[in-house]
């Protein structure tokens, strides 16, 4: 498919561009690399955002909208499940929250969290789960879910393939073993079920000894959420977020009436199955969101304010600071999924330090990104003043071009 670019926007894009500090030549030739990519069988989709200065400096969309969609194509308004992006603005909820005096991020977990009795000292607190130095390992918390059935609740797991009736069965029966709450079948009360036991665990390590990528922490960390607030997230965030940033496009669970605004994969593509259904009605904290380019970038341009956007004023620079600074500094390089890299992290955001990673050989230091799962990223670079989006399907979950992409934008600058 060809790109949604015209001739007259590219130009106009350019003019603008070069006022900006961006050599127009560069941009061009960025159209036509992102117009390659989509082409390949690697990424058939590709929707991109460029802020500089706060303005608006380029804007594209590259193929197909999915094969849900007669394999339509894709628009700049195309909506995405940004996965783990979703961790920046649950910390961001957080720090919002922390302002206005319901919580302090320095606090233990259990204070918020009572069932929280692994962890038996309250060492483990708010700001290790979004650092991801809580102690908490994700495969130890599938070992020990097992192994708390078997041995304390003298109960047997269904086999992981087994069909979600099963599943729900099993998990009823354990609700009912621990004296829980009654709930519906279906994922939520599976995922809650899940996290009764896995509170009732100790954590693999004391907290900030080591960093490792965890979702659990993201699941306690929208917990304390949904609780001092009493909303549910996706109104809370509409509230304090998404409302006053204009982000009219970010759901958690999504508007039955954007189905044909939002991407699709076939099969053969990364996180198909879930990325297709399931995560529509996902408000999960690690990734339940879904949103666009135009509205991610209205996001990262308010942490380069500083956190103002306009007239509306999201947190403190004090708050900002904190957020996007590394709180690793003093940990080993982390371990994840086989692979070693540094630990530096900031509050929610992956602090670029001293990384070479998928972002871009030629990032700032002090730069700042996250991405998710099915191959989205979002990028805040406050040296260059660049906030930049990349959302695509992919085959792999290695973010395919994105470093390319993100060395192209800041390769366009002159100053």
């Amino acid at each position: 498919m060809a790109n949604k670019i015209t001739n007259e926007q590219l130009n106009q894009m350019c003019n603008n561009a070069k006022s900006y500090g961006f050599r127009p030549e560069r941009l061009l030739l960025l159209d036509q690399r992102l117009e390659e990519w989509s082409k390949s069988d690697m990424t058939p989709s590709i929707a991109v955002k460029i802020l500089r200065h706060g303005q608006e400096i380029f804007e594209g969309a590259y193929g197909i909208k999915g094969p849900e969609h007669g394999e339509g194509s894709l628009t700049s308004d195309t909506i995405f499940p940004i996965c783990s992006i979703t961790k920046p603005v649950i910390s961001t909820l957080l720090a919002i929250m922390q302002e206005e005096g319901l919580v302090d991020l320095n606090h233990p977990v259990r204070q918020y969290i009572p069932e929280f009795t692994g962890d038996t000292n309250n060492e483990v607190r708010i700001w290790h789960l979004l650092t991801h130095t809580s102690g908490i390992i994700d495969d130890d918390q599938d070992k020990n879910f097992g192994k708390y059935v078997k041995e304390t609740l003298g109960l047997e797991l269904p086999e992981d393939e087994a069909p979600d009736e099963i599943w729900d069965e099993a998990m009823l029966k354990i609700r009912d073993k621990m004296g829980s709450a009654k709930m519906e079948a279906g994922d939520r009360m599976r995922h809650d079920t899940f996290m009764k036991v896995c509170l009732s665990v100790a954590p693999t390590h004391k907290p900030q000894k080591v960093m490792q990528y965890c979702n659990t922490g993201y699941h306690l960390a929208k917990e304390i959420i949904d609780r001092l607030s009493g909303l549910p997230i996706d109104e809370y965030a509409g509230k304090k977020l998404f409302g006053p940033l204009k982000m009219s496009d970010s759901h958690f669970i999504f508007p039955k009436e954007k189905l044909s605004r939002y991407v699709t994969r076939g099969d053969e593509f990364v996180g198909s199955k879930w990325l297709n259904q399931h995560v529509l009605n996902s408000d999960s904290g690690p990734g339940g969101l879904k949103s666009t380019v135009h509205d991610m970038t209205r996001f990262g341009q308010m942490y380069l304010n500083q956190g103002k956007l306009g007239s509306e004023v999201i947190l403190s620079p004090y708050s900002i600071r904190e957020i996007t600074s590394d709180h690793n500094q003093k940990l080993a390089a982390a371990v994840y999924e086989g692979e070693t890299f540094d630990s530096t992290w900031g509050l929610g955001w992956n602090v670029r330090g001293r990384k070479k990673d998928d972002s871009g050989m030629i990032r700032s230091a002090g730069s700042y990104e996250h991405g998710g799962f099915g191959c989205c990223k979002l990028y805040c670079d406050p040296e260059a003043d660049v906030v930049a989006a990349y959302f695509t399907v992919c085959k792999t979950d290695t973010y395919y071009k994105s470093s390319n992409f993100f060395n192209m934008v800041l390769g366009a600058l002159v100053d």
